[in-house]
This record gives structure tokens, C-alpha cells and sequence, in this order.
């Protein structure tokens, strides 16, 4: 494939985020110039020599993901701000609220983008850049283009959520902190978030959602949805492609169980899950098989569903197929998830996936898998009961689901990647 004209583009990137998939897209295609980031620990970083510690040590939990922070780009395309990373990482730590969390990311997203500018080699035709590049945009509008990569439903989807917890709070470990706003009259974080991204999206030159459902959130919040392209996100499948599991067989035992692997939050849609699985054991058996933090979800909300619930709590990536292929179905009935990578990991597992519309373009509902309105526990409930009553059907559609995950591969999302850029930086 051959680069796009203007083979000049910067990514500042914040947090790994798909494990660096974009930046690596882009050096794929000969277009990438120098990936920004708050923390690196590849070659060539001082942070590189935390691999050095003790096992034991590794293995804690902020310095395991720190470690996780590397790609296989060359070192000279990296500049890692390792340093005013670890410093807002910090800050963070003695924030009490989500107001005062997003102020700090405001504070570090100009500082780092003016550090960007200092370090830049002269500007790069263009910059991507995901949520809080604004303050990069704003520094290069006009003498660059500005490319947002749009990865959620941004203030839509919080409202969405919004509106969730207040028809589920009683499922709520802690007061949600709209409500605590409400109470105090202290400004609710979104208050302080809203203008920013309003002024980001003005500033992009392009955005790049990944589904239409993020798109259709934009253009709720006002966006020009025309200089908007959906572009979904890269899946890299297990070179060794495992056979779709067992149970989904006819002679296997009628329960069916049901995977739910994220964190356990309502905006994952895990109480939905639950309830549909407690109204569909009215009529067959169900397991739910949940593998994840537990969020936002207090734990008393999920003792009246023990007989029908396993938690293991967090589960190591390494650990998560074995689990899926235990499973027959995973369930993700988002309330807003702008694509949900977990779906493709669990099809190249073999299973079908439940989910909402409001959770990237992936299911072909009846073909490998099905897909409900978001929050209708009765469509999810009777779903079960098909699936856990019709053996033959649950395994064509695993075998389905199995091809489905390799719709996305590195190459296949490169070549979408590319025909934006050149529709937007390739040009005399």
C-alpha cells in the first residue's frame, strides 16, 4: 500500500488506548512522524528499566499497566513526556472529584500540548489526536489539519448514563456525582467538560467515529456530522483461530452461559444482563459468568442474583479466552459504548454476542449473534431462552461469529485509515 501524499502526520495520544493501534496504522502506512504520549515504557525509555524489578513487583497493579505501555514502533518515532505523565498520574491520585479530576486533565492537556509544539521537528501536515487534543488544536488551527479520532459517545453518551443511574440508583455503591452537584451546587464535572469538547469538535478539521452510533451521538450534541467518517476499531485475532466451543453443540446440557467480560458498570449494561437472566430462569437455566472490576455496582446489588451469578472480580487478560471459550454466549447490551473491542475477542473465541444497537456496527443480529434495544431486559430475557432452548442454532451462529472477528483485522481498518487521510492530508 503507498503512502498517502502528505506522508506528514504527529499523533498525540494520551493513555495506550487499543495498545497504540492507531500510531501503528499509521507507520504501517509510511505516514507517521512522531507519536506524543504521557508514558512510555518501550526502548529507549528510562521507564524501560522497571522491567528490570522483582516479579513480585511487576505484578502490582499501577505499575503492571505502566510496563503494558509499549509497542513495537521504532524508538525514534516515539517521544515519550514520561515525566509530566507520572506527575499528573500524581495529581490525580489526591483528586477527591470528578470535577476536580477533570480540571487536572485540562491543566496537563495544555501543558502537554505546548511541550508538543516545543519538541516538534517544525509542524507535520497533520495532528490526530484523541479526546483533550483540543488544547493541541488550538495552538495548530489553520497551519495544520486537525484530525479527532472520536472513540465514545462524548456528552451524549453521559447523559444517556445519566439517565440510567437515575432509573438504577438503588444499584449504586455511592452517590453518583450529578447528584452530589445537585446537592451541593458545586459545578457537575460534565459542566466543565462541555465546552471543551464543544471546542474540540469546532477545531477538528476531520472526525473519525468509530460506529455510527458515536456519529449519531455528535450530531445530537450539535456536530457537523459531515466532515465526520466512521471508521470501526482494529482487532488483532490469535494467529492460532481455536474451534468454536463445545457447548454451543445440540447434545451439550440446556443451561446456557452467559459471558459478560468489562467492567461492571450500568453504562455496560450488567445489570440488564442479570435481570434478563433472573426473568429468563423462570423458564430454563441460566448461568452468568462475569469477569471484571466491579465499578460503579455495589455489591449488595448483586447478592439477591448468587444462585445465578459467578464474579471472579478481575480476570488477567492471559485467562480471559479460556473463560470465554467456557462460555456459550457473551451478552454487552451497552447503554452507550462507542465500539466494544470485547465483542470481537469473544467471537474469535467462538461465541455469539447479545448486544444493544448502541455498541458499534459488529453483530449481524440472527447471524452471528443478535442485537436488542438498549435496556429492554424483556428482549434480552426471551433472546436467552431461544438460545438456551435451540442448541442447533446457538452453534451456527458461533461458527459465524468465528469469521465475523476477522472482519477487522490490522490490515482491513489500515486501508479505511488510509482513505481518510487521503481524502483529508492527501492532496497538492
Amino acid at each position: 500500500m503507498s503512502p498517502v501524499s502528505y506522508p506528514s502526520v504527529d499523533v498525540l495520544q494520551v493513555g495506550a488506548r487499543e495498545h497504540y493501534a492507531v500510531p501503528r496504522m499509521l507507520h504501517s502506512l509510511g505516514t507517521l512522524r512522531t507519536l506524543h504520549t504521557d508514558a512510555y515504557c518501550g526502548p529507549g525509555s528510562w521507564l524501560h528499566a522497571l522491567r528490570n524489578v522483582p516479579s513480585r513487583l511487576r505484578q502490582r497493579g499501577a505499575l503492571r499497566r505502566l510496563l503494558e505501555r509499549t509497542s513495537d514502533l521504532p524508538s525514534n518515532v516515539v517521544c515519550a513526556h514520561n515525566s509530566k505523565g507520572l506527575a499528573a498520574q500524581w495529581r490525580l491520585r489526591s483528586a477527591t472529584t470528578a470535577e476536580s479530576r477533570m480540571r487536572i486533565h485540562h491543566d496537563f492537556a495544555k501543558r502537554l500540548a505546548q511541550v508538543v509544539i516545543r519538541d516538534s521537528r517544525g509542524l507535520p501536515d497533520a495532528y490526530v489526536g484523541f479526546r483533550g487534543v483540543g488544547a493541541l488544536f488550538e495552538l495548530v488551527a489553520g497551519r495544520a489539519r486537525c484530525i479527532l479520532d472520536q472513540i465514545d459517545g462524548g456528552t451524549e453518551e453521559v447523559r444517556l448514563v445519566r439517565k440510567e443511574q437515575e432509573t438504577f440508583r438503588s444499584w449504586l455503591q455511592e452517590e453518583p456525582d450529578w447528584a452530589y452537584s445537585e446537592r451541593t451546587g458545586e459545578p457537575w464535572w460534565l459542566d466543565v467538560e462541555a465546552p471543551r469538547l464543544q471546542r474540540e469538535w469546532e477545531l477538528a478539521d476531520h472526525i473519525i467515529c468509530n460506529s455510527e452510533w458515536t456519529k449519531r451521538c455528535l450530531s445530537t450534541a450539535g456536530v457537523d456530522t459531515r466532515k465526520c467518517d466512521v471508521v470501526p476499531l482494529m482487532y488483532e485475532p490469535p494467529s492460532a483461530i481455536p474451534a468454536h466451543p463445545a457447548r454451543a453443540q445440540h447434545n451439550r446440557p440446556a443451561s446456557l452461559r452467559v459471558a459478560f467480560v468489562g467492567t461492571l458498570t450500568l453504562r455496560k449494561g450488567i445489570h440488564h444482563v442479570l435481570l434478563a437472566a433472573r426473568r429468563a430462569s423462570a423458564d430454563c437455566q441460566i448461568e452468568v459468568i462475569a469477569a471484571g472490576g466491579l465499578g460503579e455496582i455495589s455489591q449488595d446489588a448483586l447478592r439477591p442474583f448468587q444462585d445465578i451469578l459467578t464474579w471472579h472480580g478481575h480476570v488477567p487478560r492471559s485467562k480471559i479466552a479460556a473463560m470465554m471459550r467456557s462460555c456459550d454466549i457473551l451478552a454487552l447490551p451497552s447503554i452507550s459504548d462507542g465500539f466494544g473491542i470485547v465483542q470481537l475477542e469473544a467471537m474469535a473465541q467462538g461465541l455469539p454476542v447479545i448486544t444493544s444497537e448502541r455498541t458499534g456496527d459488529v453483530v449481524r443480529h440472527n447471524v452471528d449473534g443478535a442485537r436488542v434495544p438498549a435496556g429492554d431486559t424483556e428482549a434480552l430475557a426471551s433472546i436467552f431462552c431461544e438460545l438456551a432452548r435451540d442448541r442447533s442454532r446457538l452453534a451456527a451462529l458461533a461458527v459465524k461469529a468465528q469469521s465475523r472477528a476477522y472482519d477487522f483485522t490490522f490490515d482491513t481498518i489500515a486501508q479505511r485509515w488510509h482513505a481518510v487521510l487521503a481524502r483529508n492530508i492527501g492532496r497538492a
